[in-house]
């Protein structure tokens, strides 16, 4: 899937809902790279994707890698609601996504996952404590650990998977 493609597919996904916040989902394509992400996430994987506004690297991955599943949890609720409209609507593969809004300080959805991602997410984490959120996260719940930074810096760390 090529970077006009995940736009198309954003545009497609996000029909209803709060006008910024599709908005916010045709354009993020722009500040994150999810085309070269998407290789990373090998088919019937599982993943938990922290932080995960209102869905799009899941749904992106739903429609792109055969038989993906997925929880995605994030802070805001109005991301999470549109997650979850997005979901009801959507046509293509059936997939099994799931989205819950969890505070900052509450604790991950639990279960055993082949892939953590983290797009965008660090930059709210202390400089300090990066390294270490992605080696605990990766080591105690999954195969692989996929983290981006965002906002026109794509600096993928990648867990050995």
């Amino acid at each position: 899937m090529n970077a006009g493609e995940v736009a198309l597919l954003a545009r497609q996904l996000y029909v209803e809902g709060p006008y910024l916040m599709r908005e916010m989902m045709h354009y993020r394509i722009f500040i994150c790279p999810f085309e070269c992400l998407i290789p990373h996430v090998p088919p019937g994987a599982s993943v938990l994707d922290a932080g995960c506004g209102a869905g799009l690297f899941l749904a992106l991955l739903a429609h792109s890698v055969p038989d993906v599943t997925g929880v995605g949890f994030d802070s805001s609720r109005l991301a999470i609601d549109t997650a979850v409209r997005m979901t009801e609507q959507a046509s293509g593969p059936q997939t099994e996504l799931r989205f819950v809004r969890l505070g900052a300080g509450e604790a991950w959805p639990e279960g055993l996952f082949d892939v953590v991602s983290l797009v965008d997410v660090m930059h709210d984490v202390p400089p300090v404590n990066q390294k270490s959120v992605i080696e605990s996260r990766s080591k105690s719940k999954a195969r692989r650990c996929v983290a981006v930074q965002g906002l026109g810096e794509f600096a993928p760390y990648f867990t050995p998977g």
